[in-house]
């Protein structure tokens, strides 16, 4: 969801995205945006503002809101989708299957406590977030160049995910596409080393330095499959990652 997403009016409701249709109105597009909305409410300065205004005051006629209200409801209804796709993926995340009884016993669940906001409306959309998730928004100093400054100083990250199950004799890594034949004498250190290999090829394929590359192994476990009274194969399960990080730091503001 971001501030040229297109924006309609669908069986009187608001309709944000998932198109973009191009530039807001107020900086020479042709289609209503949630940057148009800030800029009907005098939040951004633009240069084609009165267009923005005519798009807001068709929609606002369409809805039976006056200019202000409709503009509002956008950033409202902007809110309410963010909050809802949040939402969709911590679901996802919970409902993650768990394969140790120690798992079990934790119940670990994701529940966000406050939001950390970047991008160029954050300080315009933080009332509205905080708003719709009940929780504090925050945002840095430099907020506008923040996406800007993480991409050009964050080193390429990649997480793969190896599976290994010695009954059938099959090591995979969908993320790679890689699938290969392993023996029963198949381990957690050997799936380890095998991982790390894996994630560190595919950072080298993605534009990094061999010798910038620092991968970790994120979780690691093995299951013993048991038939009758013996165990009789494991069931291998390994997340690798590049590890996350800057090229170099910045020195922060004093």
């Amino acid at each position: 969801m971001a501030g040229d997403s297109w924006v309609r009016v669908d069986n009187k409701q608001i309709k944000i995205g998932p198109q973009r249709m191009g530039r807001p109105i107020a900086f020479g597009g042709e289609h209503l945006t949630p940057t148009d909305a800030m800029v009907v409410l005098g939040e951004i300065e633009a240069d084609n503002k009165d267009q923005a205004l005519l798009a807001i005051d068709t929609v606002a006629e369409q809805l039976g809101l006056s200019r202000t209200d409709t503009a509002t409801k956008i950033l409202t209804s902007m809110a309410e989708l963010i909050q809802q796709k949040v939402t969709d993926l911590l679901s996802k995340i919970n409902a993650q299957p768990v394969y140790t009884v120690k798992e079990v016993l934790d119940n670990k669940t994701l529940a966000p406590q406050f939001i950390n906001s970047i991008g160029g409306p954050s300080k315009l959309l933080a009332p509205f977030l905080a708003e719709q998730f009940k929780l504090p928004v925050n945002y840095p100093s430099r907020y506008e160049v923040a996406n800007a400054v993480g991409a050009a100083l964050a080193k390429p990250t990649l997480e793969i995910n190896l599976h290994a199950d010695t009954e059938r004799g099959v090591l995979s890594v969908p993320e790679m596409d890689i699938y290969e034949s392993i023996n029963k004498s198949f381990d957690l250190p050997l799936a380890e080393t095998r991982a790390l290999n894996i994630v560190r090829e595919g950072a080298i394929q993605l534009g990094a330095e061999p010798d910038s590359i620092d991968a970790e192994i994120v979780e690691a476990n093995s299951f013993n499959m048991v038939k009758g009274f013996s165990g009789v194969s494991k069931n291998i399960r390994v997340r690798a990652q590049i590890t996350p990080g800057l090229i170099y730091q910045l020195q922060g503001e004093e």
